[in-house]
């Protein structure tokens, strides 16, 4: 495998291997010479979630066609982490800080619930999954997150288990009594906060372990950020590192 990782990545839906000749998209071919003013020869990473990330070394035509010739592979597919952040939509620019930060993160499904504080739209899709490809790209991750469709929340407690749920008051988990149920899944509310009924709901479901984060108030997507970060924790997620980084 390669030893260097180049600096630019690109995610790509096409199969990866060895000698393929491939053929940029002409959005993709305007960043790599225009935006980064890259040249023949310059090496970019490409992965597709499935195939591991792959060096492919460019070959320049023009600002609006580019091939690459992929060589060695850096890095085999990752393990799957398996987490799941379920989330109610908030505003446009908290939403796309959460959903970045939860792609950094390692969260591999992103589930939408429609709560009954609920007051904001998902949004268009096709702009939240762009975000969570940048962001792959940014931090090095070989995978995207799966962007779910919108559950109402009952329906999608009635089918989650080994789930902590970011709750603003109530009594205070130690970190002892939070690893001991590592978690599958994770739950944050809106900026209104889970109903008295849907407490209730999560109080009475023994898979469920309401989190307390703090003496202050989160707010939604500090919430889900912190969660997270307590989650992987719990899972040994910071306890590795990728053999290109070691």
């Amino acid at each position: 495998m390669a030893a260097n990782r180049p600096r630019t990545r690109i995610y790509t839906e096409e199969q990866l291997f060895s000698k393929k000749v491939f053929k940029f998209r002409r959005d993709q071919a305007f960043y790599l010479t225009k935006v980064l003013r890259l040249k023949s020869d310059a090496t970019v990473g490409l992965f597709n979630g499935r195939d591991g990330e792959w060096v492919t070394l460019l070959e320049v035509n023009g600002a609006r066609e580019v091939i690459g010739t992929i060589l060695d592979q850096l890095c085999l597919p990752e393990s799957s982490t398996g987490l799941t952040l379920a989330f109610s939509p908030i505003k446009k620019a908290p939403l796309e800080v959460l959903l970045i930060k939860a792609t950094e993160l390692g969260a591999q499904t992103l589930q939408p619930v429609i709560t009954e504080y609920t007051n904001a739209e998902l949004g268009r899709l096709d702009r939240l999954k762009s975000l969570l490809v940048e962001s792959a790209e940014q931090c090095e991750r070989c995978t995207i997150p799966a962007l779910k469709a919108p559950l109402p929340l009952a329906e999608w407690v009635s089918v989650a288990r080994d789930v902590w749920v970011a709750k603003e008051a109530g009594p205070v988990h130690s970190t002892e009594d939070i690893n001991e149920r590592v978690p599958k899944a994770l739950l944050v509310g809106p900026e209104g906060g889970f109903s008295p009924g849907e407490l209730q709901l999560f109080a009475d479901n023994q898979l469920f372990t309401q989190v307390n984060l703090g003496p202050r108030i989160l707010k939604a997507e500090t919430a889900g950020i912190v969660l997270m970060t307590l989650a992987q924790l719990a899972r040994g997620q910071f306890d590795t590192r990728p053999a290109f980084r070691s």
